[in-house]
């Protein structure tokens, strides 16, 4: 009978972690844009996560340590119907967030209201399921089912770009997610009838008790004696100690900093996609199934030199960033992901070697999502405080070095000769060594290159100055390795847009034929611009006396920088306005309270890394920047980029709103001038015919349209074909 039970309670502990970890991209996703993009929306998300998960693992420890079987059902099944009131997941507008408040009590308090109780049932119902295999199997290593579990959440991830994403907009996401929980609690309620009835009949109520005395797992002093001696590959029984514990802890703490770190510094330098979290977090995972499924795979001599080659490698890619060398956008993931994947294993392959009994599982679990939590806390909360970069990653990957060549060295299954083991752990330490000093070289060159740093929500901001008290002399903001602006500072130069906006630039094309338009309108050459993205605010350079121009900005600390570093703003004519929060949040609660900003060019030039925010690009972002546009207005879109080409993305759009677009490409040669391309879109033939001498229009030959929404968006589709 028991047999026919734990088939169904497995599939249900299957599809209660796929529904756990589907629910996190698709959530994350959708409120992605309500936060400008960030890579730092999924780790304040994850954030959100391993806390529920932990007070779902305490729930589940108090649960089956306090109560009768039967009380556990009576509360869990009705918590699960409370669960469901809440349905569907779908976040309203009333919680989208304000500009400048803090993004990351914003998130999770979003989440909470969102998302909150349905996750924590889930993140409860898995681990109270495993505790019930095991009573219902008690010879049986349990910890078989913390793969399986792993195995339900990796296809949950993955099922989310692959098939999700492409089929369903993100709020018919929230729907079949919903539905599918719906389900899901009605299975769990029949699984807990069957078990009820089968403890009945079986030991009685009081067998699922952790804390019941003679049938804690329903082994005898005997059977329990007699498990302890027969495997010293077995879980360790000491597990109830202090130090067990701290171990268990600290393994599952750095595992996740190095999820975490790698997820926003892969993130950072490419893109924010849901494709790149859900990568590493499906390896994070898969080491967990390496560990706890296939115990085996786990061999020291095996995963600790992949370990130290990936980190090593890692070691190299941060040092290019600032050597200027490009590096393939496929190999930069490759390397951040084995890394992750090397570094998780060794974490969890050496937490499955400390594993205690099945009497003290849940506790176990507990400690692994205190650790998890504790690890989320420190990235999202912690580091920014102590570390102006992302310097978390390289501790925990120093940290990780050690614990491995440790645990290594403490084998008894390595050579018993003293010097041997000496010889191991010198060659380690030396190649630690080696590490961090490849790990202080790249932190050196970012502290003492800057003359400011910022490390906020949004990432990592840094101003840095180049031929101090020379004609060349130039200062540049850098959000990560992009350049977001600069000036030169020479006196008599610094009225110059330079960069990405300087003469013939595609921003200085707009602006020079907008000026022409109303001088052969018989208007004022005064012109409306409006900027998503401020930069360093480059734009005001080109400002004449009568214009206006309002800058959209997320990051507060841009503005200042702006203010405090640059005199653009403080040499322009113009009138400047700066509106804080996501662009598109404030064009469309414009367009609500029917206000027209009626742009005579509105410029889109905002950058998360290397990657333009998806939801700027947008069909429906087309249609709110159209709104506020005059007749005769322009859209100008920045996309020069290092790894994904944009022109058939903007030229997409364009032909959807039946819109004509210019390609202009200029290579920036005079001083501080950059490389740049612009796409130049507009509704006026009268302005397409004065534009399409400056540029390449529409349809280009070398490539097709693409077109994105709000519910769809193929990021790898827009790749440049060398990469």
């Amino acid at each position: 009978m028991s047999t026919r039970i734990a088939v169904p309670l497995a599939l249900n502990i299957f599809v209660g972690a796929f529904l756990l970890f589907q629910l996190q991209p698709i959530i994350a996703r959708y409120i992605l844009p309500w936060f400008g993009g960030s890579p730092a929306v999924w780790t304040s998300a994850m954030l959100f996560f391993q806390l529920m998960l932990l007070l779902g693992y305490a729930y589940t420890h108090w649960l089956v340590r306090c109560l009768t079987l039967k009380k556990q059902i009576i509360l869990h099944t009705a918590l699960l119907a409370l669960a469901m009131l809440t349905l569907p997941i779908t976040p309203t507008a009333a919680l989208r967030p304000e500009g400048g408040a803090e993004p990351i009590r914003q998130i999770i308090w979003l989440l909470l209201v969102s998302v909150g109780l349905p996750y924590l049932m889930l993140s409860a119902t898995t681990p109270l399921m495993q505790a019930w295999l095991a009573r219902l199997k008690p010879h049986q290593e349990p910890y078989g089912h913390y793969a399986l579990s792993n195995a339900g959440s990796i296809l949950g991830l993955l099922m989310y770009p692959f098939v999700l994403e492409p089929l369903l907009g993100v709020q018919q996401q929230t729907y079949f997610w919903s539905a599918g929980f719906i389900i899901f609690c009605t299975c769990t309620a029949w699984v807990s009838h069957l078990i009820y009835r089968w403890a009945k009949a079986a030991k009685g109520d009081g067998h699922f008790r952790e804390n019941t005395a003679q049938a804690a797992i329903g082994q005898t002093a005997h059977q329990r004696a007699h498990k302890a001696a027969k495997s010293s590959s077995g879980p360790h029984q000491a597990s109830n100690t202090r130090k067990q514990i701290v171990a268990w802890f600290i393994l599952s703490m750095i595992g996740v900093i190095i999820l975490l770190a790698a997820t926003n510094q892969l993130c950072k330098d490419v893109a924010v996609i849901p494709l790149l979290w859900i990568l590493p977090l499906a390896l994070y995972l898969g080491s967990f199934i390496v560990s706890f499924g296939f115990p085996l795979a786990y061999h020291r001599a095996l995963w600790l030199p992949l370990l130290a080659l990936t980190i090593g490698a890692v070691a190299y890619l941060l040092n290019q960033d600032y050597a200027q060398t490009e590096i393939n956008l496929y190999t930069q993931i490759l390397i951040y992901t084995l890394a992750v994947l090397a570094s998780c294993t060794v974490c969890h392959g050496e937490l499955y070697r400390l594993r205690p009994n099945a009497e003290r599982l849940t506790l176990f679990y507990l400690t692994l999502s205190l650790g998890g939590a504790a690890g989320g806390l420190f990235v999202n909360l912690i580091a920014p405080l102590l570390f102006p970069g992302y310097w978390e990653f390289h501790l925990s990957l120093l940290l990780c070095l050690l614990i491995g060549g440790y645990f290594y060295i403490k084998d008894p299954k390595i050579s018993t000769s003293g010097f041997s083991r000496l010889a191991i752990a010198t060659a380690w330490a030396l190649y630690v060594i080696i590490i961090s000093v490849y790990f202080y070289n790249h932190i050196q060159v970012q502290r003492e290159a800057a003359i400011y740093a910022k490390r906020n929500f949004y990432g990592v901001l840094r101003v840095y100055e180049q031929f101090p008290n020379t004609p060349k002399h130039i200062r540049e903001l850098y959000h990560g390795r992009i350049s977001h602006g600069g000036q030169l500072m020479q006196p008599a130069l610094q009225k110059r847009p330079i960069t990405y906006y300087g003469n013939r630039s595609g921003a200085d094309v707009a602006i020079a034929q907008q000026r022409q338009l109303k001088l052969l309108l018989d208007q004022p050459a005064t012109l409306r611009i409006g900027v998503i993205g401020q930069g360093v605010s480059t734009i005001a350079a080109h400002g004449l006396q009568g214009d206006f121009i309002r800058f959209y900005e997320i990051d507060p600390d841009v503005s200042d920088i702006a203010n405090n570093y640059f005199s653009y703003l403080k040499h322009t004519p113009a009138e400047i306005d700066i509106t804080h929060g996501d662009a598109r949040i404030s064009l469309e609660k414009a367009r609500e309270a029917n206000q027209h900003h009626n742009y005579d060019i509105l410029i889109v030039d905002a950058f998360s890394g290397d990657g333009i925010p998806i939801h700027l690009l947008t069909r429906e972002a087309l249609g709110l920047y159209r709104h506020h546009l005059a007749p005769e207005g322009v859209i100008a879109i920045h996309i020069s980029n290092l790894h994904f080409d944009l022109r058939p993305v903007v030229f997409g759009l364009s032909k959807d709103a039946n819109m004509q677009a210019i390609w202009i490409e200029h290579w920036g040669k005079g001083p501080g001038e950059k490389s740049n391309d612009w796409v130049l879109v507009t509704a006026s033939g009268r302005v397409n015919t004065q534009l399409s001498d400056k540029g390449e229009p529409w349809p280009a030959e070398d490539f097709e349209p693409i077109l994105w929404t709000d519910n769809y968006a193929n990021l790898f589709a827009a790749l440049w074909a060398d990469d």
